[in-house]
């Protein structure tokens, strides 16, 4: 033990223990270090799924695509609302025939519009926006069939099942809003 002693103090013993002790030190900061540059770039890399990056140009051509859709949806809206509105005024049986027809017609123009822009744009809308999209074509057709086929304002239920149905079609374009707003504020731009 003496000789230990004896060589530790030749060395500098108390150098060697500071020495030791820094080394310690140093790799328990070394792994403190790496363990915390390992969860900035998992949050990173949770920042970046979370966002979509993409060039200035391609935002652009995606939000006319939206612009499009929303405009024909809006029309596509109010034509629908209109065919069973809540209040409806009194109106002869010829002029009864007319406005139906003439609000068939209104629909089917804006239907098709809406189509159209619905179609050509399927394959660039987000799979989120193309389903609420999709279950708004789906109403919108239910409503005009209804309309148009099978129910009268006599029909037990009519203006319930009509107020029921505008009310879940102005839910779906609503959520449909949502949807297109979180698409394009999950964007990131990027200059290139």
């Amino acid at each position: 033990m003496n000789i230990i002693l004896t060589i530790l103090s030749a060395i500098g013993g108390l150098g060697f223990i500071i020495t030791t002790i820094l080394a310690i030190v140093g790799y328990v900061s070394r792994e403190s270090l790496k363990f915390l540059l390992e969860k900035r770039i998992r949050e990173f890399q949770s920042s970046i799924d979370n966002n979509i990056y993409i060039s200035k140009y391609q935002f652009e051509k995606e939000y006319s695509i939206y612009q499009g859709i929303w405009e024909k949806l809006i029309d596509l809206k109010f034509t629908t609302l209109e065919l069973r509105p809540q209040i409806e005024f009194n109106i002869s049986v010829e002029n009864k025939n007319q406005e139906r027809e003439r609000k068939l017609i209104k629909f089917a123009e804006d239907f098709n519009e809406f189509l159209l822009v619905y179609q050509y744009g399927k394959p660039f809308y987000s799979k989120e926006v193309f389903e609420e999209l999709k279950t708004i074509d789906h109403l919108s057709r239910k409503e005009e069939a209804e309309y148009h086929f099978l129910h009268t304002p006599e029909d037990k239920g009519y203006w319930s099942e009509a107020s029921k149905q505008n009310k879940e079609i102005i839910a779906q374009v609503d959520k449909c809003c949502e949807s297109i707003r979180n698409r394009i504020e999950s964007y990131k731009i990027i200059d290139r």
